[in-house]
């Protein structure tokens, strides 16, 4: 293995950041439970068993009595979840693994302020997939669930469950955004490029409309030209809307 002249090495200073392990069990106890509560009541599932309940509180459609069926409605969105917590953790583990090796970053200080990034990271996406895996599993109950004390109750759940999407999201952003900006106060960029807008750069006296955000896998819009502003403000847009439409729906589902 190479590895730059002035950098310390991985193997004593630099291991593979990894995923907290207790994250992902967190994680998996939500759709677990759900799958859970679902086999134990089985038999009491009507059939035609409801497929879907509606704000009102009341299912608005209905399909044979399955266990596939029924897991599969209650289950697929959790899953997923975790699926994408466990692919977004081996991929920061292979990029810090690599990063003090030939390749792996354009110079030192460059691997070594990603690396602070990804261990910051790490456990601040697994925090998120957590509260995502339980939003989106009440979620699919109030959506999906068999049981008649759902009735009257499905409306709520959906809300509480955008709610928390919401929310959790928001949070990821903003921690996101403060701990990277004290990584880079003490790991400077080269360019001067500083965070804005949470999600954004801005390279002072650059022409670049997407740039690259340190390693070259990950791009963003540089607000300093005209194009990346504009670029920013739309995706903004398009993020409020969903956020917005999401809050709209959950007040629809309580109210």
């Amino acid at each position: 293995m190479t590895v730059h002249p002035d950098a310390e090495p991985r193997s004593e200073n630099h291991p593979p950041v990894t995923m907290p392990g207790y994250l992902y069990l967190l994680a998996l106890v939500p759709p677990l439970a759900s799958a859970v509560a679902v086999v134990a009541s089985y038999d009491a599932v009507p059939d035609p068993m409801p497929t879907h309940w509606g704000f009102s509180g009341e299912p608005d459609a209905w399909a044979p009595k399955s266990m596939s069926t029924l897991l599969f409605g209650m289950l697929l969105g959790p899953v997923i979840c975790v699926l994408a917590m466990a692919f977004a953790g081996f991929m920061m583990r292979t990029l810090s693994a690599s990063l003090f090796e030939r390749g792996g970053a354009r110079s030192p200080a460059d691997a070594r302020r990603t690396w602070h990034e990804l261990r910051m990271m790490q456990p601040v996406v697994g925090v998120y997939c957590v509260l995502l895996s339980t939003s989106l599993t009440l979620l699919m109950l109030g959506l999906n669930g068999p049981w008649e004390w759902l009735q009257g109750m499905s409306g709520w759940l959906e809300a509480v469950a955008m709610l928390g999407i919401v929310a959790s999201t928001a949070w990821l952003l903003v921690t996101t955004a403060r701990r990277g900006e004290a990584v880079a106060e003490r790991f400077p960029f080269e360019d001067g490029r500083r965070r804005r807008w949470l999600i954004f750069v801005e390279i002072p006296g650059s022409d670049r409309v997407m740039v690259d955000t340190g390693t070259g896998s990950n791009f963003t819009f540089n607000v300093a030209t005209r194009g990346g502003r504009i670029g920013a403000v739309v995706l903004l847009v398009v993020l409020a809307a969903a956020g917005l439409m999401l809050l709209a729906t959950a007040v629809t589902a309580l109210f």
